[in-house]
């Protein structure tokens, strides 16, 4: 276990930004999604993409293509009046230089503040031109997901507009 950890902080030392780096990007990716951009979710996606489900497993491999799906995410996010959400519990671990995995806890709530929606994502992010792109999520139940190997704070935007169902604190009081 001492080795693991060791590894974790040397691993960690190598890439002093990139945990900035990640925060940075997650809050323009929630800011993205709250606002339901599909633009500005695209700039988050490296393409040739994957979304894998409990349901389904896509590969996004075009702009149309990702545009139709995330125009559909939020249309369905719409339709179930979802006015809020909570992403909490990030964690990540670099793999090496140029991939890395997060986790996410979300969960979405309709207008009334009641829970429509819980799940953990795992994403690999690909890192090139001094830039994160997601590569790949896969979502599952919270409970079969443990945490990566370093906290990640997750910090809201100023232009975000927090609700008490869209508080985007990295760990829940609650739990």
């Amino acid at each position: 276990m001492r080795a693991i950890r060791m590894n974790e902080q040397h691993q960690e030392q190598n890439y002093p930004n990139k945990a900035q780096q990640l925060a940075t990007f997650y809050q323009n990716y929630i800011h993205a999604f709250s606002a339901a951009s599909v633009p500005a979710v695209a700039k988050c996606y490296q393409l040739p993409c994957v979304l894998s489900t409990p349901d389904k497993v896509l590969v996004l491999d075009s702009e149309q293509g990702f545009n139709q799906e995330f125009s559909g995410i939020f249309a369905m996010l719409a339709e179930h009046n979802i006015t809020g959400f909570k992403a909490s519990n990030a964690s990540y671990q670099h793999i090496n230089e140029t991939l890395s995995l997060v986790k996410i806890d979300w969960r979405f709530y309709d207008q009334a503040n009641n829970l429509f929606s819980e799940f953990s994502a795992i994403y690999h992010l690909s890192y090139q031109q001094e830039a994160y792109r997601i590569i790949n999520v896969i979502s599952h139940d919270m409970c079969q997901l443990a945490d990566l190997a370093h906290e990640l704070t997750l910090i809201p935007s100023a232009n975000d507009t927090n609700n008490s169902a869209n508080d985007i604190n990295n760990k829940e009081t609650d739990k």
